[in-house]
């Protein structure tokens, strides 16, 4: 059987105008979704630049700044020390109070900072407690005080100087200085005007007193009608090293110095006992005299066949040996500054 040819099919006409209207939509959608995507993108931009990026800056710019005002806080409060002045503290007290008003000034850091205000301003609040509780003994202290007790407040005042800085002093002296000079007055201690009273004591007693090297007599001392000023005073004794000291006399002033404490010159001694038997109490003393003749503060007993006192301040000894409680043995001793004094007791 014959194979049958088949002719091709005939192309279907194309509808131009449909195509194009199609192409022609599908560019206006796909132009609205290149918009809608372009306007979103900027708008998202807007939205991170605005909301994110310049909140984040501002953060950074003001964290920068207040860790910049936490660290001249520091350096404002470590500055602070037991001798500055009000006036510093409460400057700093007034930086550290706007730094608190900053909302996002870190909890931390401000305690830190108060912390290190207070350990700082601890010393100072203790010095003005002793200072308004001497200035309130000041103006209670009577008029109807005696000579004891103004010398007293008179030495509290002295103690006072160099403890508190020069305006506080200024304070104290002007409330205190009216008010002895009226209770002198009353007491008639000083006679005439521009003079001022001094009264010493040393340690040990019995020391030359010299007031601009001239002599005025011997410790303990009082001596009133001292012309007011700058001194030079010097104590002397032959067993003790020379004190200076600087002094200022107040017209009607009481300058009270009491236990002035002199420097020792000192030597050593070395006692040997022989000849005792083992059962033997042996006890050594040691008695200084001074030239008024009284037993010297410095009476000691040592129990043993050996003594070595390499201290002691010089002078002339008496040295006694007890044996069993009786006297056995005694000679005297003679301490010379830097060398050691020996002797043997032969029972």
């Amino acid at each position: 059987m014959p194979l049958e040819s088949s002719s091709p099919k005939e192309p279907e006409p194309v509808n131009v105008r449909a195509r194009m209207h199609r192409s022609e939509t599908s560019g206006r959608w796909f132009a609205v979704l290149y918009r809608a995507i372009g306007l979103g993108g900027i708008g998202f931009c807007y939205w991170f630049f605005a909301q994110v990026y310049v909140p984040g800056e501002k953060a950074k710019t003001h964290l920068a700044e207040n860790q910049a005002y936490a660290r001249q806080l520091r350096g404002a409060v470590g500055s602070l020390g037991e001798w500055s002045t009000q006036e510093s503290f409460d400057a700093v007290r007034a930086q550290l109070l706007k730094f608190d008003e900053r909302e996002d000034a870190e909890l931390v850091v401000r305690t830190q900072l108060w912390n290190q205000f207070s350990e700082a301003y601890g010393p100072r609040a203790e010095r003005m407690r002793k200072f308004d509780s001497l200035m309130r003994e000041i103006r209670d202290f009577s008029l109807d005080s005696n000579k004891e007790s103004l010398l007293a407040m008179q030495e509290r005042m002295r103690l006072a100087s160099g403890r508190f800085e020069k305006p506080l002093m200024q304070q104290l002296e002007t409330a205190w200085g009216p008010k002895r000079d009226e209770i002198a007055d009353l007491l008639g201690l000083f006679g005439t005007s521009g003079t001022g009273a001094l009264e010493v004591r040393s340690v040990p007693s019995g020391a030359r007193l010299f007031l601009n090297d001239r002599e005025v007599g011997k410790t303990p001392l009082t001596a009133d009608g001292i012309k007011a000023g700058n001194l030079q005073l010097g104590l002397k004794h032959a067993k003790y090293y020379d004190y200076n000291y600087s002094i200022k006399i107040e017209e009607y002033g009481i300058l009270s110095l009491t236990d002035l404490e002199m420097k020792p010159r000192k030597g050593g001694v070395e006692i040997t006992v022989v000849g005792g038997n083992s059962s033997d109490e042996i006890k050594v003393e040691l008695i200084c005299v001074r030239e008024d003749g009284e037993t010297f503060d410095y009476v000691n007993s040592f129990e043993g066949v050996y003594v070595s006192v390499p201290k002691l301040i010089i002078g002339s000894y008496d040295v006694v040996v007890y044996v069993n409680g009786r006297l056995r043995q005694s000679t005297k001793l003679e301490v010379i500054e830097g060398s050691v004094s020996r002797w043997t007791a032969r029972l």
